[in-house]
């Protein structure tokens, strides 16, 4: 075989979701992983400190090397340590809402891998970091320059909103939300995997060595995202930076415009069923460790084990059960309906964790859990169906900004209540995470609005099996005029509810040498009431006339001789 025949083989020639579905498991392992590392650095300083200070308890060994030792048994000492941390917590969470929005709005210009490559970089620089204070025995001030550095880099938010994107911009539309709920998945199983291999390389040699291996394991990732193709190509790039957008308000403005189908509360609801579903999702880790240490009297290795249960489930819910929900079922479901059931199975699972009453309820309470948590991914993908292909780096951005916002804001606030609340009702944090989930409950009803938009187009394009499809997308604030000259590489099946304004000019769409043509196609809520208009003609120029309505619309599409045939099904996945 041929030199360029071996680059061939190896080195993939089309974009594919599956491409960073191992660089989000090992990147998300690496961020989980390094969470109980600091924790035990932070403990263990906190305790030599204390001792230092109050003059007691330093008989040999002194210095204690051990975050286990009996001595850092301590409430002040734990106290003070879970301070630490969550500043540790806060400081990657506010450095990633400055730059977040820089690096959704320069995605969208020269592509998703830089986007992933820079966070990439500032894991290792943490890691490094991270080494290196522990190898000196710095002190805990010295912790929060690698934190601030990985934030100032887009952190794990800016790294999801990347992968996200790119996984949108090379996904079959009708597959698009199972295809962010496998990335979501690995994202699970990573957290699952990471801090377990973190805590047994940490306590059988040291805690620098679980940085170095999954340090090192990034490494390769870097080279793989740069040997990848990239997602976005230069004929669906934006034509500058929107650096009005650059920062956490112009990302989020995204959310306050109208979607593809010209709804204008589309996605300020989306956006704000989501903000709610993630402050209580947040909510619950930062306060789940104090409540069952108090409620059940769980150790660390419990409290592990929980964890590494509970995301474990979740990793193979998203894996398995939405897959087989959109794919199998995709005739009786929508991305709505499903939001809403596993919506209402979160809420109940917040309230089951308030009244449970021993370990082994708490555990099985996690299986409810994991179906309410399928939530997540179905809403990323019905953001990224709710915008035009130009937008999915924003609309990404938006959601990573979301996600920095309160994994800042969340420990603050759900901490404050516990604390607040602890002596006279000590599940009254659960309880508010519960009744947070209400807001994005009754949005949800209004969400399944999307339905009358999305069921005609996903059904047909799961179904058909002659070309692979994207949407036609209108302009963002209402149907108007547009044009897409040039080549549109998806282009395959246009949605009848997603038609062009009646006054548009023709439009021709080229796809793999077929052309795709349209004279003044109207809006599907304005189809009816005109007499004659000119249908999209696949690889033809036919005409129809006297179309009444969307069902016949289709029923011409169906029945239409030619179907292009786009690039090599292959792309899609």
């Amino acid at each position: 075989m041929s030199e360029s025949g071996w680059l061939a083989w190896c080195v993939p020639q089309q974009p594919s979701s599956k491409l960073v579905v191992p660089c989000m498991f090992l990147l998300m392992g690496y961020t989980l992983m390094v969470v109980p590392l600091l924790q035990e650095r932070v403990i263990l300083l906190e305790c030599n400190s204390y001792y230092t200070e109050i003059g007691r308890n330093m008989t040999p060994p002194f210095p204690i090397v051990d975050p286990d030792d009996k001595r850092c048994r301590d409430s002040t000492i734990e106290s003070r340590a879970a301070t630490v941390s969550m500043y540790l917590a806060i400081v990657v969470g506010v450095m990633s809402v400055l730059t977040t929005g820089t690096l959704g709005a320069i995605s969208d210009r020269i592509g998703r891998r830089p986007a992933m490559l820079i966070p990439l970089a500032g894991a290792m620089l943490q890691a490094c970091g991270l080494s290196l204070t522990h190898y000196l025995d710095a002190s805990y001030p010295y912790l929060f320059i690698p934190q601030a550095i990985y934030g100032l880099m887009g952190g794990p938010s800016a790294f999801l909103m990347a992968t996200f994107a790119y996984s949108a911009d090379c996904s079959n539309p009708a597959k698009r939300s199972s295809e962010i709920g496998m990335l979501e998945s690995s994202l699970f199983l990573g957290g699952t995997i990471g801090p377990l291999l973190g805590g047994y390389l940490s306590s059988a040699y040291d805690m620098n060595v679980p940085l170095f291996v999954f340090g090192g394991l990034l490494v390769p990732v870097v080279i793989w995202i740069v040997i990848i193709p990239e997602s976005l190509t230069p004929e669906r790039r934006v034509s500058a930076i929107q650096w009005r957008r650059a920062n956490i308000f112009g990302a989020l403005s995204i959310l306050l415009s109208a979607n593809s189908y010209g709804d204008r509360w589309i996605l300020p609801a989306l956006g704000a069923s989501f903000a709610m579903m993630f402050n209580s999702v947040v909510g619950f880790a930062s306060v789940m460790v104090l409540y069952t240490k108090l409620e059940f009297d769980w150790g660390q290795s419990t409290n592990g084990l929980f964890m590494a249960v509970n995301w474990l489930i979740k990793g193979l819910a998203i894996a398995i059960l939405l897959p087989f929900l959109l794919l199998r079922c995709r005739k009786y479901v929508t991305e709505a309906r499903i939001a809403l059931v596993c919506l209402i199975c979160m809420m109940l699972a917040f309230l089951l964790y308030a009244f449970a009453v021993n370990t082994t309820m708490f555990f099985m309470i996690s299986l409810v859990d994991a179906i309410g948590y399928i939530a997540v991914p179905v809403m990323r993908g019905l953001f990224s169906m709710n915008v035009r292909v130009d937008q999915q780096g924003a609309v990404f951005a938006a959601i990573a900004s979301i996600e920095a916002i309160f994994t800042v804001v969340s420990p603050v606030l759900f901490n404050s209540i516990y604390s607040a609340t602890t002596d006279s009702q000590s599940n009254a944090a659960l309880l508010v995470m519960a009744s947070g989930i209400v807001i994005p409950l009754l949005l949800g009803i209004y969400l399944l609005r999307t339905d009358r938009n999305t069921r005609t187009f996903v059904a047909k394009a799961s179904t058909y099996t002659g070309a692979d499809t994207e949407p036609l997308l209108a302009e963002e604030a209402k149907p108007r005029p547009f044009n897409l000259s040039g080549e549109y590489e998806h282009a395959g099946y246009v949605d009848p509810g997603r038609f062009l304004d009646s006054d548009s000019p023709r439009t021709s769409l080229v796809s793999n040498g077929n052309r795709i043509s349209t004279d003044s196609v109207t809006d599907a809520s304005l189809y009816s009431s005109r007499s004659s208009r000119s249908r999209v003609a696949f690889g033809n120029s036919a005409r129809a006339s006297g179309l009444e309505d969307v069902a016949s619309w289709e029923g011409n599409i169906n029945s239409s001789p030619q179907l292009p045939s786009t690039r090599d099904s292959s792309v899609w996945d």
